[in-house]
């Protein structure tokens, strides 16, 4: 799952993501940029520039940006404000064991390896907090210059 911020009432143009695969689709696109983040950052995100709850969906008007500007810009420009934000990567281990299969012809199949799902977080580095608070203070600078209201969700 995934979480968008966006200036849903900016205007919008008229594109053609895949001229050549497809010369007749067309898009309309924000001329506002658009940032996607999974939730664990969106929700890191959140609470780094003051706007932490419990749902990982909100709206603000342009005449409330002055403290997340505020903040986003202090993200970009210490250390001290993005570290605890970050997280190590990490890789869950899958677990070994056997496995007893029934067999076709002749009885069963014994395997021994590892079963069960591998998960991989690639945790949050510091030059990755800064790109995103970069990416969202586009954002809000953009949407408070045009006087739209920024959402996320």
């Amino acid at each position: 799952m995934s979480v968008t911020f966006w200036a849903p009432d900016a205007p919008t143009v008229k594109v053609k993501p895949y001229p050549d695969e497809e010369p007749d689709y067309v898009e309309e696109r924000s001329t506002l940029p658009e940032v996607n983040l999974s939730n664990s950052n969106a929700r890191e995100m959140l609470r780094l520039i003051g706007l932490d709850s419990e749902e990982l969906c909100g709206s603000m008007q342009p005449d409330e940006f002055g403290s997340v500007i505020v903040k986003l810009q202090r993200l970009l420009n210490s250390e001290e404000a993005r570290a605890p934000a970050l997280k190590d990567s990490v890789e869950l281990e899958r677990s070994f064991g056997v496995r007893v299969a029934s067999g076709g012809y002749g009885g069963n199949v014994v395997e021994v390896g590892y079963t069960g799902p591998r998960v991989f977080d690639g945790g949050r580095t510091d030059e990755y907090v800064k790109r995103r608070a970069r990416d969202l203070l586009d954002l809000f600078v953009q949407a408070r210059q045009g006087n739209y209201q920024a959402c996320w969700g």
